[in-house]
């Protein structure tokens, strides 16, 4: 999930040939220890939103248990590129999956990507912006994962990284957050879907670019884009950053070329430092139990990616 970068109604022009001419790349912003604390309870109110999640997540047996509804389809990541293509990616088996290129158009308005999260029906929630466009005002598109196709709807705002996290107290409920807004720092923002609205839960307490995403257990983490980069659990009532895990051997991503996802009780990290062909994204793995880093997990994928999503149907601990 791409992050909202600094300043709230920047835009990233970066110039990439073969792709839109002048893409304006849309950015994002914001804003230890192995076997983190439990989530305490939920003191979040309306629309059943998910509550503080302070720790990273503890072991369970990875794997959703039989009858939650969830498909194998909606059990995996899903990653979007600068060059406008969706992916799905099965970490276990290092293996990205062309599904498609996207068309998301509106008002003969073409979009460029900035950002997805993927909810438990295996449905891609797209954060979209004007190619041409020098505000940050975004569009959600409702994007296929099985053809790519894309619908859009009436939310639109400001806002970058997003992710689902399952409600507190329930199996199959979940919230949309969302890094965006006004002010200083921007704040954490949640989806009302109904509404087709967007409300904000808290303002950040700090300001440093941001990527989400959130687990099956009921928790959101974030991908700062610190110096150095770190990755910390994200109180869903506070938006304080709690825990958090330096990765220091992860190079500084060039924006917006940096994603964010969890599976299996690890997180992956998508960085690219250049736009060229030849320099494309680097997969990095945090393996929260034993604190180690694999920088060589994926390099050189091919294509450089600028979002990614997983939803709470992702087991969170390794499948036995």
């Amino acid at each position: 999930m791409l992050g909202f970068r600094l300043g709230f109604v920047r835009t990233c022009l970066l110039v990439l040939p073969g792709v839109v001419g002048l893409a304006a790349a849309a950015c994002s912003s914001s804003s230890s220890r192995a076997g983190f604390d439990a989530p305490p309870a939920d003191t979040t109110s309306s629309s059943g939103a998910s509550g503080n999640t302070s720790g990273f997540v503890g072991g369970d047996s990875g794997v959703p248990p039989v009858g939650d509804g969830c498909t194998d389809a909606a059990r995996l990541v899903y990653v979007l590129s600068l060059e406008r293509d969706l992916y799905s990616f099965a970490p276990v088996d290092k293996k990205f999956t062309k599904v498609g290129a996207l068309d998301c158009t509106l008002d003969g308005k073409t979009f460029t990507t900035v950002s997805m999260a993927v909810d438990r029906n295996a449905v891609a929630w797209v954060n979209m912006r004007d190619a041409l466009s020098f505000t940050a005002e975004s569009v959600m598109f409702k994007v296929d994962t099985k053809t790519a196709s894309c619908t859009p709807t009436n939310i639109k705002g400001s806002w970058g990284g997003m992710g689902f996290s399952t409600n507190a107290g329930t199996t199959d409920q979940e919230t949309l957050y969302m890094i965006g807004g006004t002010g200083p720092s921007g704040a954490l923002l949640k989806v009302d879907f109904t509404k087709e609205k967007i409300n904000t839960v808290v303002p950040l307490p700090e300001q440093v670019d941001l990527e989400l995403t959130g687990t099956g257990d009921g928790r959101l983490y974030g991908f700062l884009q610190s110096k150095p980069l770190a990755i910390a659990a994200v109180d869903k009532s506070s938006a304080v950053f709690s825990q958090r895990a330096p990765l220091s051997t992860v190079q500084q991503p060039a924006a917006p070329m940096f994603a964010f996802s969890f599976w299996g009780g690890d997180f992956y990290v998508y960085t690219a430092t250049d736009p060229s062909a030849s320099k494309t994204t680097t997969v990095s793995r945090y393996r929260p139990s034993d604190k180690s880093v694999d920088n060589a997990y994926m390099t050189n994928i091919g294509f450089h990616i600028v979002g990614a999503g997983v939803s709470t149907c992702a087991p969170t601990a390794a499948p036995k």
